[in-house]
């Protein structure tokens, strides 16, 4: 025995040393000691700045860093990478988890692409232990997978780990069960100021598929509008298995379910309206648009209403809660009116778009029509406005920018139709 080391003792270290130098690498990957591309230490105190989906990306080789976004990023190229199979989750399994810290810096990720349709623990980050989470939002996000998919996580466990004041709006697929749009399996989680939108379908046998989370959890205020669906009965328009839920909600219309394991079903209604969430931080977390507006989060941008379902944005429409039945030649959000037609030529005049001496002749038109309609002498205002287009057609072009005579013409033209109806 002496005489065999003795004489092979050379390549006996040279193994040595290579299985120690192969550990080394494994642990160097691992432990997250790789270089970061962007500016920070790592640390809770200076986190590695991620500016971009690139980096992003690089938190896979950094798994116990602490991170903070700096600013919106765009992963449209996601759908292109890596074959076809999109961004890699951040932490895979219960060896390669992530441990840190991440600081979304209420700053949103859009067009995140995952379609690991083979692959399970898939989400922006993938599998979780004692991690948190926080501070940012996910929209238009797309993940495919087995099991336990999620839009920002796909599984986290672990006495401690959290997520709070971040969102979801996107699609989520799993071929087997525990998925939701926020996160497919929670465990010991707890998730507090949250909400997802979108839609969650879980194609498995199994079940547990969530509006929010797929099964289990600790959630507090909270709440999900997103559709849900499965082959089995554990979809539940919030939690699909398992949870704990204070205070937490789901739209019992959008979801297309009165079910979930946990949490409190309410109409769309009730769901925009802010008596609902009696017990919610509205001054430092919460926003709503009271009766028009899921509720969401301060740091956040108020959803893009439609309330009279017009077809003009709120922030665009000069008559946000107009009765839509009418028509809208200006498309100004407001239905055709004799006064809102005489805006339109005080609006186009000062813009230079009618000539003064023309704006001078239409307007004696409209204030004709005006006194017209006042006393009900609707035939004789029919008359006024034909002669009023006939010569926004004589001066399109010359005195009157083409594509406004073509808006006025149109304007008139509807004020005739409805003037036709009062004779």
């Amino acid at each position: 025995m002496r005489r065999y080391f003795g004489e092979n003792a050379g390549k006996i270290a040279l193994i040595v040393l290579s299985i120690l130098f192969l550990l080394l690498l494994f642990f160097y990957s691992l432990y997250g000691v790789s270089a970061f591309s962007g500016d920070g230490e790592g640390t809770s105190e200076n986190p590695f700045q991620v500016t971009n989906c690139e980096q992003l990306q690089e938190m896979r080789d950094n798994l116990f860093a602490s991170y903070i976004l700096m600013n919106d990023i765009d992963c449209s190229d996601t759908i292109n990478w890596n074959g076809g199979n999109g961004f890699e989750p951040i932490g895979s399994n219960f060896v390669t988890t992530f441990s840190g810290e991440f600081n979304g810096n209420n700053h949103k990720i859009t067009n995140l692409y995952i379609n690991m349709a083979s692959t399970s623990n898939v989400g922006l980050f993938g599998y979780c232990k004692v991690s948190k989470i926080y501070n940012v939002g996910l929209e238009n996000v797309t993940v495919y997978g087995i099991t336990s998919v999620g839009g920002l996580v796909g599984i986290s466990y672990g006495s401690g780990s959290e997520i709070s004041n971040s969102y979801v709006k996107g699609d989520i697929r799993c071929s087997s069960d525990r998925c939701g749009v926020l996160i497919g399996y929670a465990g010991s989680t707890i998730i507090s100021d949250s909400y997802s939108e979108g839609s969650v379908i879980g194609e498995g046998t199994k079940g547990c598929v969530g509006g929010l989370v797929g099964i289990d959890g600790i959630i507090n205020n909270s709440y999900s509008t997103a559709f849900v669906s499965g082959i089995v009965s554990s979809v539940g328009g919030l939690v699909g298995c398992g949870g704990v839920c204070t205070t937490s909600y789901w739209d019992v219309q959008t979801s297309e379910t009165s079910y979930s394991s946990c949490g409190t079903g309410k109409t769309s209604v009730q769901m925009k309206t802010q008596s609902t969430f009696s017990n919610w931080d509205f001054i430092n977390v919460w926003a709503i648009i009271d009766g028009f507006s899921y509720p969401y989060l301060l740091w956040g941008e108020p959803p893009l209403l439609d309330s009279d379902d017009d077809g003009v944005l709120d922030v665009e429409d000069l008559c946000p809660f107009e009765d839509s039945g009418g028509v809208d030649a200006d498309l100004n959000g407001c239905v055709d009116t004799v006064a809102g037609l005489q805006d339109v030529i005080i609006s186009a005049s000062v813009s230079g778009e009618i000539a003064n001496q023309t704006n001078a002749s239409l307007t004696s038109k409209m204030d004709n029509v005006v006194s017209n309609v006042d006393r009900e002498n609707y035939a004789t205002a029919i008359n006024v406005l034909q002669a009023f287009i006939n010569e926004v057609e004589a001066q399109s072009g010359k005195k009157i920018d083409p594509e406004t005579a073509e808006m006025l013409i149109e304007y008139a033209n509807n004020l005739i139709a409805e003037l036709y109806t009062e004779e």
